[in-house]
This record gives C-alpha cells, structure tokens and sequence, in this order.
C-alpha cells in the first residue's frame, strides 16, 4: 500500500471514529502509540492529538489525548 493511500485510509478510520464519540457524548479521545511505528506518531499528531505521557524505553510508548471537538491539523 502506497504511503498516501494508508495515510488517507487512517484519516477515514479517524473521522468514523470521532463521529461515533461525538454521537455517543465524549469528551476527550485516547490513544497510545509508539515511535517505531512508521508514520504512527506523525499522523496522530496532525489529528490533533497531544503527548500526556511519553514512556520512554525499549517500547517507545506515547500516551496521547485530544478533544473530540477539536479541529485536526493537516497532515503534510
């Protein structure tokens, strides 16, 4: 799958999901990612999210907020 295919997937995935949270009443959205995954931690920060707690360690673990309300950034 070519890179701009995936990221245009993910960016449907991600607006499935924040539609469904906006329906259902949620507030903050969550994830957790890791560095090592290519592209991962780039794109979830173009969708807005913010680091709440970086791990570190062999798992490269980011733990990531953002509010559901909240415009995406673009993703360049």
């Amino acid at each position: 799958m070519k890179r701009i295919d995936a990221v245009a997937l993910g960016y449907v995935f991600f607006e499935l999901a924040t539609a469904f949270a906006k329906e259902k009443g949620y507030e903050m959205l969550y994830l957790h990612t890791h560095y090592f995954l290519p592209g991962g931690f780039l794109f979830w920060s173009a969708m807005g999210f913010a680091i709440t707690l970086d791990e570190g360690g062999v798992w490269q673990t980011v733990h990531m907020e953002r509010l559901v309300e909240q415009e995406a950034r673009s993703y360049a």
